[in-house]
């Protein structure tokens, strides 16, 4: 579909539900690596978030609920897709709870792709059954991503508290239709 330096950034798909939307999504991750079911590795699919605790679970739990002492699975997923600027820390907390953070790797230097992580051009976020999303999902997480490619996160074991991501995200929705 795309030459090299014509690959979108960011898309759109609108449609009815059963449309294709999913498939074009995958489809896109597969043609963006140039492998069959490279979706499976490096598109991260967020169902729609309609609530605080859900915006959470997405975003790393507070402080003293449950899991704050571990990342979400899109934090691992931009850290494992960070070319290596990010790296998990794990370790034990209190009471021997395991906990773990996010750190900038030190070593880590711009261009570089770090053994065992992937470059993040690589990455797609796939943001499914955008119209069901609260409007503060949208406001802490969409907006905040389009306009300064930053995501807040709650990672109260001595880390990061935002973490950049520069690859790809498909919104799917199925408002715009009449």
């Amino acid at each position: 579909i795309y030459g090299k330096n014509d690959i979108p950034a960011h898309m759109v798909l609108m449609g009815a539900p059963g449309t294709g939307k999913d498939t074009v999504a995958k489809n896109f991750t597969d043609a963006l690596i140039g492998q069959k079911d490279a979706w499976r590795k490096h598109m991260h699919n967020i169902n729609a978030i309609r609530n605080k605790e859900e915006l959470w679970s997405i975003l790393g739990s507070a402080t003293g609920y449950v899991g704050s002492d571990s990342l979400s699975p899109l934090v691992h997923f931009i850290v494992e897709h960070s070319g290596g600027r990010y790296e998990i820390v794990k370790g034990q907390g209190a009471g021997g709870r395991d906990k773990e953070y996010v750190t900038e790797n030190e070593r880590w230097k711009p261009g570089m792709v770090a053994p065992g992580t992937f470059p993040p051009e690589q990455a797609v976020l796939y943001l499914n059954e955008f119209h069901d999303w609260s409007k503060e999902a949208k406001n802490l997480l969409v907006k905040e991503l389009l306009e300064t490619g930053r995501l807040k996160i709650n990672n109260h074991n001595g880390g990061l508290h935002e973490v950049y991501f520069s690859g790809k995200i498909i919104i799917a929705t199925n408002e715009g239709l009449s």
